[in-house]
């Protein structure tokens, strides 16, 4: 007879504390053979889309700041004077109110015409006879003459027997 009896309701002996039965090492092969597919086939899709999103990003990428700008080729037309017909029409397709036809060189014009005045001589108001000077001038000017300053009326400190006759003079305050 044997040492163990057998629980005749499950057919196992509950005195043994585990399991008899053991996993079949086919599914043990199986579940790693798929878990090294599964890997392996994941690691070719983020690639992929590595490579993907990478030559993307190029297609879209924003100019750097610090290279050169090739020249501005943005304008509607050359001469805006033009007989060309072709000309006339471009211009006349865009609703009201147009815009700049040259951005950047109508904003050079404006910077260079700025800095124009601001380095030569010339009237603000000839009927008033205000005029300005360049800023290097007016520099060496205040350099040596000093900041205007305004005609300030200075009080005048009262002399001591003034303010002697006014303490007397004051009603004395009666303590209580």
């Amino acid at each position: 007879m044997s040492n163990h009896p057998k629980n005749p309701s499950n057919g196992s002996n509950a005195r043994d504390g585990y399991e008899h039965e053991d996993f079949s090492t086919g599914a043990i092969v199986g579940s790693l053979i798929g878990l090294a597919v599964m890997c392996i086939v994941s690691f070719f899709i983020v690639v992929g889309m590595y490579h993907y999103l990478e030559s993307t990003q190029m297609d879209h990428v924003a100019a750097n700041p610090m290279v050169p700008m090739k020249p501005d080729t943005r304008h509607m037309t050359s001469n805006p004077k033009s007989n060309d017909p072709m000309d006339v029409m471009e211009v006349e397709a865009f609703p009201k109110p147009r815009l700049q036809r040259d951005d950047v060189q109508e904003m050079r014009e404006q910077l260079y015409g700025e800095e124009a005045k601001l380095q030569s001589y010339g009237w603000v108001d000839k009927d008033s006879g205000e005029a300005r000077i360049p800023i290097n001038r007016a520099m060496e000017l205040v350099a040596a003459r000093g900041l205007p300053t305004r005609g300030v009326a200075v009080a005048t400190p009262p002399e001591s027997s003034e303010l002697v006759g006014a303490i007397k003079a004051a009603p004395a305050k009666k303590k209580k």
